[in-house]
């Protein structure tokens, strides 16, 4: 299975007034100039919305759906987030990275390990926020010990034992997610 990056298609970059943004195709990936990131990589067109709910998987291609937050990022948030809530292993994040580089990648590189931990804090905060929108209490008991880890919960869900679509849902996949930036 691979990632399959889209052909062609028609990028609107936004005025961004004092940022000068210059799309460039290389190898199949649209890089933005203008920014550089602490680690030297120029930004490209990310999803920056890679959650579950966004992604398919076709059997063969992970396809990203619902494009509204594309935008300028680093090379790996996408892929980091994807890794995290895919849970993949420290072996696989490597494949991936591989895969997208075209080369070898022995380890992950720092910035990709921190992408990985900032997208389940951040994911985990809005799914937190969303549960509280949608009439949950919370729970100001709840710690992250006894929170159960983002596997738990993905099994619990596929048992019918939680409902995403619930505020109860959103707060326990909020909790699962931020438990999982510890961990990460």
């Amino acid at each position: 299975a691979g990632v399959r990056l889209i052909r062609d298609a028609a990028i609107v970059l936004p005025d961004a007034g004092r940022f000068a943004w210059r799309a460039t195709r290389t190898r199949d990936r649209v890089t933005l100039s203008g920014f550089t990131s602490a680690d030297e990589h120029a930004p490209v067109l990310s999803h920056n919305d890679a959650n579950p709910t966004n992604m398919v998987y076709d059997g063969t291609d992970l396809l990203l759906l619902d494009w509204d937050t594309a935008g300028p990022m680093h090379p790996y948030y996408d892929l980091a987030v994807i890794s995290m809530f895919l849970r993949m292993s420290d072996d696989a994040c490597c494949r991936l990275l591989s895969t997208y580089a075209g080369e070898p990648v022995a380890e992950q590189p720092e910035s990709f390990r921190h992408f990985r931990r900032l997208g389940a804090v951040l994911c985990g905060a809005m799914s937190v926020r969303l549960a509280c929108l949608a009439g949950h209490a919370g729970d100001a008991a709840a710690t992250l010990e006894a929170t159960p880890s983002l596997g738990d919960f993905y099994q619990r869900m596929r048992a019918g034992a939680v409902n995403l679509a619930s505020g109860a849902g959103q707060w326990q996949f909020g909790l699962a997610l931020i438990k999982e930036s510890a961990s990460l």
